[in-house]
């Protein structure tokens, strides 16, 4: 069972992480996070029911022209020409086939619900999932560190409250200072 101290917290420690979080998502711009365009190509290419290491050249140039929409060529150096209809388009970057498969697997469940709307807000929707990750590792992290530091410790507990534990326990009736 939880302590009031512990619940606090845990809420505290949640409740921060969520608005960092959340913060993340909304204000870093579309395609803007490390080979996002390229981690998203493999979470819908599962969503649409294929293999990740397929490449799909439509999907290719719907990202392509969600990055030149929203900016991304603008502030990094020149924007690359959009290839004709039936030419083949590929992405600059870094490709993520053959990462560990689970993030893009939990991704592509949001995008898959989201298929019939914008592709960037397909990419929000994948966002909100590592932020919901993020979260759960937040909550491992406070967890562990529970469990390693005893409630006893004084790391465990606020510097006053730990004083004033310590004087009653030595059978000091003197409030601490």
């Amino acid at each position: 069972r939880l302590s009031k101290f512990d619940r606090l917290t845990l809420l505290l420690s949640l409740g921060l992480a969520a608005l960092m979080g959340l913060t993340w998502v909304v204000l870093v711009a579309a395609w803007e996070h490390h080979d996002e365009h390229q981690h998203f190509q493999v979470v819908r290419r599962l969503a649409d029911g294929g293999e990740a290491a397929e490449q799909d050249f439509h999907l290719n140039r719907q990202i392509l022209t969600s990055m030149i929409w929203n900016g991304f060529f603008t502030r990094l150096g020149p924007e690359p020409p959009l290839p004709p209809p039936g030419q083949m388009v590929f992405l600059p970057g870094y490709n993520q086939v053959g990462e560990p498969a689970l993030y893009y697997r939990l991704a592509a469940i949001p995008v898959r619900l989201l298929r019939e709307e914008n592709i960037t807000r397909q990419m929000y929707a994948a966002r909100l999932v590592s932020w919901v990750l993020f979260l759960l590792t937040v909550l491992a992290a406070w967890g562990t560190a529970r469990e390693l530091v005893p409630s006893r410790h004084p790391a465990g507990r606020s510097s006053r409250q730990a004083r004033i534990t310590s004087y009653a326990e030595r059978g000091d009736n003197r409030a601490p200072p």
